[in-house]
């Protein structure tokens, strides 16, 4: 008759999964993020460097006219 008059107890939860779980979602997301972040200050570094374009370089001797018509043997 005890269990009639006495308050339900919670049961006690494991939250060790869950902490592994956000753990490995933290981790995840921070990979992420520094893959994101070496992308961008790769695009920054190629935007500032520049450069001249393979066609116009001067090294070439007919830089103005382009590659041509047809790209195979005529």
């Amino acid at each position: 008759m005890g269990g009639l008059f006495s308050k339900p107890k919670m049961p006690v939860q494991d939250t060790s999964k869950q902490e592994a779980l956000m753990a490995e979602q933290q981790a995840s997301l921070d990979k992420k993020e520094a893959d994101q972040q070496k992308q961008l200050q790769a695009r920054r570094v190629a935007q500032s460097r520049g450069g001249m374009q393979a066609l116009l370089s001067p090294e070439r001797t007919n830089a103005e006219q382009g590659l041509g018509t047809t790209l195979g043997p005529s």
